[in-house]
């Protein structure tokens, strides 16, 4: 997950969960966290608090196959305001009140 879609601390570990589920049918993702979690979000808990986490939401998830997981992943994903659109990384160079990291998003 690129991180350009802003998320909560427990709706990563959720969709973590569901994504680890999806990819080995055995929910573990805390092996590589980077690729289950958005960077921005990574620095705001410890590897083990991650896994505690995740490995809470992949009980609720238990009984879950990983076709199961992957559809609850998009129907989560779907609900997004910005689901579906593409997102085009803007170079600032202008001095000023702008932020750093600037995107055109098209949908």
């Amino acid at each position: 997950m690129l991180g350009l879609h802003k998320l909560e601390v427990e709706e990563a570990a959720n969709l973590a969960a569901l994504l680890g589920k999806a990819d080995r049918g055995k929910g573990a993702p805390e092996a590589n966290l980077a690729n289950f979690v958005p960077g921005y979000l990574i620095k705001s808990a410890s590897t083990s608090e991650w896994s505690k986490k995740i490995y809470t939401a992949s009980g609720n998830i238990r009984d879950v196959n990983d076709e199961e997981a992957k559809v609850r992943f998009l129907k989560h994903v779907a609900a997004w305001p910005t689901y579906g659109t593409t997102m085009y990384p803007i170079k600032n160079e202008t001095e000023g009140e702008f932020p750093e990291d600037i995107y055109i998003c098209v949908n």
